[in-house]
């Protein structure tokens, strides 16, 4: 009777989007499904129920109903204080477990005699990424065993750029451990570019370091090299970041772009995506072109985009482009 009860109310229940069949789902018998009756004792059921539909909530097609052409019956469903479960043996057991951990009890509440309190102001992390951080240590909704109010363990003074810690003194050092760990400031690097001609015979290499320009002979036998632009920029290499640097020469002006995917302070290493090479002509005003003719020289085109890996200490040539051709070749340092 109770199985009844329980399918007339999901059928009912079912979201409009679940009523068009899923053809990959297979249907299941009535006679092949487990139903049990969760009771929670820490929890609201509403509150449970919610989390877990949209975690382990899932609708079935019942062949006694029609398969794929009947609307899908939810496998929870909120009786009172109650939750139903009602699916394949295995699956029930998942949603047991899941139950079972959404209920867990919040952990002992800390007397008051045996609180401590400190002050920590973080300085390269913000308040908001400070007390993200100790999420975990957060004692929202328990109550003092003393006055019986909410007692907060964590609180952000943004006006004084301040974190309270109040709890027994053990896991205050913790979240101050933890907090120190990541307070730490973003990696930094020394990024230079150098703009190269590649050149069918003599060229002055002046302005290049030795290695780059034997690195450059290997890589393309029977050129040489000579320098058309050089820039450098300090910056942060922390995730996410995007780096920009405008080499200026002569004649031309070359805006490289990336973004800091990942950096490996241990051995210097960048990874950097996005990377984009894009080329324009020079802003310096030229009598004897056009006002259209100026316009379209200093339009940027793209030189060559990728993604690669700087190793810190090398010359990295990133790309090349034109009959002459122009290379792009980075240099990483770590900046301590």
């Amino acid at each position: 009777m109770l199985q009844a009860i329980l399918l007339t109310t999901t059928l009912l229940c079912a979201p409009a989007a679940a009523q068009h069949p899923d053809q990959t789902r297979k249907p299941v018998s009535i006679e092949s499904l487990r139903l049990e009756v969760f009771t929670p004792e820490n929890m609201p059921a509403n509150a449970i129920f919610g989390v877990a539909q949209r975690t382990v909530g899932r609708s079935l097609y019942l062949e006694e109903r029609g398969g794929l052409q009947s609307a899908p019956a939810d496998n929870l469903s909120l009786l009172s204080d109650r939750i139903l479960v009602y699916d394949e043996p295995q699956y029930v057991e998942t949603v047991l477990a899941t139950l079972k951990k959404l209920d867990a009890p919040y952990p002992e509440v800390v007397r008051g005699d045996r609180l401590v309190a400190r002050e920590y102001s973080p300085r390269y992390i913000t308040q908001d990424a400070a007390f993200e951080a100790l999420s975990s240590y957060d004692n929202r909704g328990q109550h003092s065993v003393q006055v019986g109010s909410v007692a907060r363990n964590i609180s952000v003074l943004h006006a004084r750029g301040t974190l309270v810690l109040r709890d027994a003194p053990e896991r205050v050092e913790e979240m101050v451990g933890l907090l120190t760990s990541l307070d730490q400031p973003a990696p930094q690097a020394m990024l230079t570019c150098y703009v190269v001609r590649g050149v069918s015979g003599q060229a002055d290499p002046k302005g290049l370091p030795e290695d780059l320009v034997k690195n450059l002979r290997a890589l393309v036998p029977g050129l040489e090299f000579t320098s058309v632009g050089f820039g450098m920029v300090r910056t942060s290499v922390a995730e996410g970041n995007g780096i920009q640097l405008r080499v200026e020469s002569a004649d031309e002006a070359f805006d490289l772009s990336l973004v800091a995917a990942a950096y490996d302070p241990k051995t210097s290493t960048l990874t950097a995506d996005r990377l984009r090479l894009d080329a324009s002509g020079s802003q310096v005003p030229d009598t004897l072109m056009s006002k259209e003719e100026l316009a379209k020289r200093a339009r940027p085109r793209q030189l060559f985009s990728t993604n690669a890996v700087l190793r810190g200490g090398e010359f990295t040539v990133l790309g090349a482009s034109g009959s002459d051709p122009l290379f792009l070749v980075v240099h990483l340092a770590p900046v301590r």
